[in-house]
């Protein structure tokens, strides 16, 4: 199968193989598929929506628009492919087209063209349905996208309602972490106290071993042992609280770099917050724009089902014209035939005028012609009339007598012999040029010289000589 289907592919279903031929004559630019069958037809049409490359068009031919069996092959159609559109091809003529909904629930699907019909029907009436089939597909392809960009946007949501909740998580954790690392810095501080009131303690009773020492010298040395014991026992409890007071600062340290880091994860919390509001506020500009598009995709369905009604309103009034088209194009047929006669005899009758015309042309240029050399030989006449006495006038004359004689038998004496000088005999003329369109527009001194006649430049040159 070809790619043309994806703009229209057509199906033609009928025993008659004239039908094939006309079908596909008139609509060669689609991919046309054949079936002689109706379960034929029908198998293909399945084969068809499984490769996804369904058909646009079936033509469904029957012998009768009430034929039950081109009836079950319809539904049988819309059951499979329920986009396809069907034109009803009934072979009897005077079927009303209204009994077709009789037999089928649905019509809007449905044009009735009854065979035989002509290239331009078909053509009309499958452009017509295959443009309408091809909008049904970008519709239903726009509800798809829109229902792709709502489980896409569902989708961002659960996912970033998952991110806050892992967010909330790791914010209640560090939060106990705080807690635990705080109730260990009051415990030590506590420790801390504890040891500071023994060594207050410790200190007193030294304060009152040293008076017991000033009151009894004698007991100074028996105490004097047990003095340095308790120095050393102080000593040692002041390296403790020293100790102590190590850890105390230690803990006041970490406790201080856990409150720095509380605060910086505090104010990442922060920028975290201002980046969802963003991303939220982006979401919901989304989902308006989101809302406008799926009310005009609601808008363009309304339209669609609109323009369904109209055509299925005007179903028969496009077969009622369908016919009275066959007849108007019948009428024109006849008279291109009667307006075609009679060009051609208008033609004929052009070329007989332009042969005429053509003739008379020529006759023109003959004439012209003629005269030229007339004026032309006067002048010459002329000429030896003017010039030489006596025998030379004599020779003058018979040579002028010469060539009137030329003239009037426009066929000359060739081969006449050249005069020696100028009083000299003239030589009988040669045959004169055939004239050439335009020669009498010419000057004297731009004509072409003939043999034997001087032109006017000629003439005034010999009389200024003599």
């Amino acid at each position: 199968m070809s790619d043309a289907g994806l703009d229209g592919r057509i199906l033609v279903i009928d025993d008659d193989e004239s039908v094939h031929d006309l079908v596909s004559r008139a609509l060669s630019e689609y991919d046309i598929d054949s079936a002689y069958k109706h379960a034929e037809g029908l198998s293909m049409v399945v084969e068809a929506v499984a490769d996804e490359l369904p058909y646009a068009v079936a033509f469904v031919g029957v012998a009768t628009p009430t034929s039950r069996e081109g009836a079950e092959t319809i539904e049988h159609l819309w059951e499979v492919d329920p986009d396809v559109q069907v034109i009803l091809c009934p072979a009897a003529e005077g079927a009303d087209p209204a009994a077709v909904g009789e037999t089928l629930d649905d019509t809007r699907r449905l044009v009735i063209l009854r065979k035989p019909f002509r290239e331009v029907d078909a053509r009309q009436v499958a452009g017509t349905l295959v443009d309408a089939w091809l909008r049904v597909r970008e519709l239903k392809a726009e509800l798809e996208k829109r229902a792709e960009a709502d489980a896409a946007r569902d989708e961002i949501v659960a996912h970033k309602d998952a991110a806050l909740a892992q967010k909330d998580a790791a914010l209640a954790e560090k939060e106990a972490e705080l807690d635990r690392m705080s109730s260990e810095l009051v415990k030590k501080a506590e420790d801390a106290d504890k040891m500071d009131a023994d060594v207050r303690e410790k200190g007193e009773a030294l304060a009152r071993a040293k008076s017991e020492l000033e009151e009894s010298a004698a007991a100074a040395d028996r105490m004097a042992e047990e003095l340095r014991q308790r120095d050393e026992e102080i000593e040692r409890m002041a390296n403790k609280v020293r100790e102590g007071s190590a850890d105390v600062e230690r803990l006041a340290e970490g406790l201080r770099q856990a409150k720095a880091e509380l605060a910086q994860t505090t104010e990442e919390l922060r920028r975290k917050d201002a980046e969802l509001a963003q991303a939220s506020e982006a979401f919901h500009r989304k989902d308006a724009q989101l809302d406008r598009q799926g009310a005009e995709l609601e808008r363009k369905s309304e339209e669609l089902e609109r323009a369904k009604e109209e055509l299925a309103r005007v179903s028969p009034e496009l077969q009622q014209k369908t016919d009275e088209l066959a007849k108007a194009s019948d009428e024109l047929e006849r008279k291109e035939m009667v307006f075609r006669q009679k060009a051609e005899d208008l033609e004929e009758a052009v070329d007989a005028l332009h042969e005429s015309e053509r003739r008379h042309r020529e006759l023109e240029e003959r004439i012209t012609s003629y005269q030229d050399r007339i004026v032309e030989l006067a002048a010459a006449l002329e000429k030896l009339e003017s010039r030489g006495t006596g025998g030379a006038h004599d020779e003058g004359a018979g040579d002028a007598e010469s060539r009137l004689l030329s003239v009037g038998d426009l066929e000359p004496p060739a081969g006449a012999a050249a005069p020696d000088d100028a009083a000299s005999p003239e030589p009988a003329p040669e045959p004169f040029e055939q004239a050439q369109p335009g020669d009498s527009d010419r000057s004297d001194d731009d004509r072409p010289v003939e043999a034997g006649i001087p032109t006017t430049g000629e003439r005034r040159d010999e009389e200024a000589g003599e």
